[in-house]
Parts: C-alpha cells; sequence; structure tokens
C-alpha cells in the first residue's frame, strides 16, 4: 500500500503526514474535532491512509470519521508489520510508535547504534543496536506530566508551560526555577542514557536522533551527535506500511 496521509495518533495530538514522491512532504497537528479534521482535509477526495495509535478512543473516532468519508485505512497493530528486529523479552509490548520511529531513524541515520528520542507527553528513549535492532530503551514523563504532577502534588507550586527553550540559568524566580528543574532533568536523562548506552555496549559514539512536539525545547541541551528530526515517526509509519504485501 501506498499512503496518502499517514497518522500517528498519540496521547495529546492527532499528527498527520502529508506523502509525496516517496517521502513525507508536510506535517498538520490536530486535536480530536472531526470539524477540525474536515477542514484540514478540504476537499481532496479520496484518501488512502496509514495509521499508528497509542490512544484508543481517539483511534475509534478517527476510523469512523474515514469510513464516513468512504476512504480506505491500514491501522498497523501488531509488533511484525514494522521491519524492524525487535529483541526485546516482550516484543509485542512495545508502542508501534516507537518501532515506526526506530524503523525511521535506521533508514535515515543508521544502520546503528543511535539513541532515539520521542519527545512528546512521555519522553521516550529507544536503543537501536549496532547491528540495526530495536534494543529497548526508557520511559519517563514529558514537560507537561512533570509540571502538572508538581502542581498537583504540592500546595505552593505553580503549573508552568513551555512555549520556548529553556534560556535562564539558574531561574530567578519559581517558575523559572521549575522550568529549569524540568528542562534539566529530561536533558539530564537522555545525556545519562547515551552514557550508560555506550558503557555497557563499549560503543564510542552515538548519535542521538531527536523528534517529537517538544523536540525543540530539549536541542540545545542535549550532547552532539545530534540529529533533529521532526518526521521521523510518520517516515516510519510510511516505510512500514509500504513494506506490507
Amino acid at each position: 500500500m501506498t499512503p496518502d496521509v499517514v497518522v500517528d495518533i498519540g496521547n495529546t495530538r492527532i499528527k498527520w503526514g502529508w506523502c509525496k514522491s516517496g517521502r513525507v512532504e508536510r506535517i498538520s497537528s490536530l486535536g480530536a474535532d472531526p470539524a477540525e479534521w474536515d477542514r484540514e482535509i478540504g476537499d481532496s477526495g479520496s484518501v488512502a491512509w496509514a495509521i499508528v495509535n497509542v490512544n484508543p478512543p481517539k483511534l475509534e473516532q478517527f476510523r469512523r470519521w474515514i469510513e464516513a468519508r468512504g476512504d480506505t485505512a491500514n491501522v498497523l497493530s501488531d509488533y511484525r508489520q514494522i521491519p524492524i528486529p525487535n529483541t526485546v523479552r516482550q516484543p509485542g509490548s512495545v508502542g508501534l510508535d516507537r518501532l515506526c520511529s526506530s524503523l525511521a531513524a535506521r533508514e535515515l541515520y543508521g544502520p546503528g547504534p543511535l539513541l532515539v528520542v520521542q519527545a512528546g507527553t512521555a519522553v521516550v528513549i529507544n536503543y537501536i543496536t549496532k547491528a540495526g535492532e530495536f534494543g529497548g530503551g526508557s520511559i519517563l514523563p514529558g514537560f507537561q506530566l512533570m509540571a502538572k504532577s508538581l502542581a498537583t502534588g504540592t500546595a505552593a507550586l505553580p503549573e508552568v508551560s513551555f512555549d520556548e527553550p529553556l534560556t535562564v540559568y539558574p531561574g530567578q524566580n519559581t517558575t523559572e526555577a521549575i522550568r529549569n528543574g524540568i528542562h534539566l532533568a529530561i536533558a539530564g536523562a537522555v545525556n545519562s542514557a547515551r552514557g550508560m548506552y555506550q558503557s555497557v555496549f563499549n560503543t564510542s559514539s552515538l548519535k542521538v536522533v531527536l523528534t517529537g512536539g517538544d523536540a525543540a525545547l530539549l536541542a540545545d541541551l542535549i550532547q552532539p551527535p545530534l540529529e533533529l528530526a521532526p518526521l521521523l515517526t510518520l517516515e516510519g509509519i510510511r516505510l512500514a506500511v509500504e513494506s506490507l504485501p
């Protein structure tokens, strides 16, 4: 199948990747309102969709909308549909968005070793082995989840937002201090994971490939070598679907 639009249904946003000439050409980041989807699709006519999902209720809503349009959709639902070797003990438990991101990183920057970081609602750190296999990784709360946890778990700390990369070191008020702490915690986790995997696997260099809605917030704090790849997960969906018989 050659998709017209690939879709990553996440915890917070639904991302569309518009495909042309064998690549994802542009991205749309949308909410959960079908009226917004109608405006975005416009008068495109019949569309072939390919979908990866981590939010089942949103997936069902989106499928009903596709069916009402009379379109076709291929929903990736099994890790064996993603053409990257998966060496973890429970391969079926790995989110397919992780495998798609890892597949695209291997094809674009590989074969490995690589550290693929998805910075969204959660921050997911994926390790790609020297042989180009998915080797597992780490998951931690993303920027806004950490901020919400501090606000709900304390009596006086406010919930902060993250509209731009960190520029003030150290924070000069409570809001800046919280933003400092969360930025440094997430960047520190990525840099620490890189150092640990380099030591465990005796690797002298480990490139980080950074993607996701909050990737730009992290980029300045991640040690090189680093690649920013905003279309990575969507490219992986395209590659996976086009590889299916």
